[in-house]
């Protein structure tokens, strides 16, 4: 339990990608996964929010950055469970980003 980390993960990836499932396999426990957007040219933007082992974490990273399939993605750790309302999430700086 001690090598657990909050992390937002967003991925740009095809619309049927079994990339989704696979990101999950990272994940000790996910709180929250979101379509966040649909576009026809690029597929969909996932959100994710949950625990990772710290040391799981280069692996995904590593993971994300060969997939074919996945056309961008972020990776952030927060320092600790946060109330929505404290601090803007990666899903709302994505949706503010979309925006323009």
């Amino acid at each position: 339990m001690e090598n657990l980390r909050f992390y937002e993960v967003g991925i740009w990836t095809e619309e049927n990608s079994p990339v989704k499932e696979k990101i999950k396999e990272f994940f000790v426990e996910i709180l929250e996964e979101k379509i966040l957007k649909e576009h026809p040219k690029f597929g969909r933007l996932y959100y994710f929010l949950g625990y990772i082992d710290k040391n799981r974490v280069k692996d995904l990273e590593k993971f994300l950055s060969t997939s074919n399939q996945v056309r961008q993605f972020i990776i952030v750790k927060k320092k600790e469970k946060v109330k929505k309302q404290q601090e803007l999430s990666l899903e709302e700086k994505l949706n503010e980003i979309l925006k323009t």
